[in-house]
């Protein structure tokens, strides 16, 4: 039920230039009235697979055991006591998922760079969030959610981008909740 209000819906999966492309596409289709558009990833979330260069980009140095694809089963194991890890094997954790983000980033950047050459950037606001963190070893697990009430899992990003970059750098720090989104968004529209 989750394409329920939607007039297109795709959830094919694949890399996350695939989803991009495929929203560009259907904007060049619908984009000159009024739309909404979601776009959902699962890149900043394990496993933890950032592609080339990004695999490397935070610890280089890494020779530890782990390897380039940091799984669901791998965690489970180290979060459960079978795998004992060194603060090396930790940080090399921590160094996949940040490059995931780095990844993310990249390709987020290069899909504003298509918004703006489509002359959409100025007319649309942009909603950047996610539904949880993560947790890296503050409290006894790695690498996971879903588990607590931290901190570290429960405060997320929430960046808001009007169109023409007004009211651009203003900071919220009030405590706020996702369920605050929708009517937060039907206000300011």
């Amino acid at each position: 039920g989750l394409d329920q209000g939607f007039d297109t819906y795709n959830d094919r999966g694949g890399k996350f230039t695939r989803p991009l492309n495929r929203s560009l596409a259907w904007l060049r289709a619908h984009g000159q009235r009024p739309f909404f558009l979601f776009i959902h990833s699962y890149v900043t979330h394990h496993p933890y697979t950032p592609p080339a260069p990004y695999h490397r980009m935070f610890y280089p140095e890494y020779q530890g055991k782990l390897g380039s694809r940091i799984g669901i089963s791998l965690l489970q194991r180290i979060n459960q006591g079978q795998l004992e890890v060194s603060d090396e094997d930790r940080r090399h954790i921590v160094a996949m998922y940040d490059g995931e983000i780095a990844y993310m980033d990249n390709r987020m950047g290069w899909f504003f760079q298509q918004l703006k050459k489509m002359g959409l950037w100025d007319r649309t606001l942009i909603v950047f969030t996610s539904d949880h963190g993560e947790e890296f070893n503050e409290h006894g697990m790695m690498g996971w959610h879903s588990h607590t009430l931290y901190d570290e899992l429960l405060k997320t990003p929430l960046i808001l981008r009007f169109p023409s970059g007004s009211p651009a750098g203003r900071r919220i720090a009030a405590q706020t909740r996702g369920v605050d989104l929708f009517p937060t968004l039907l206000d300011l529209l």
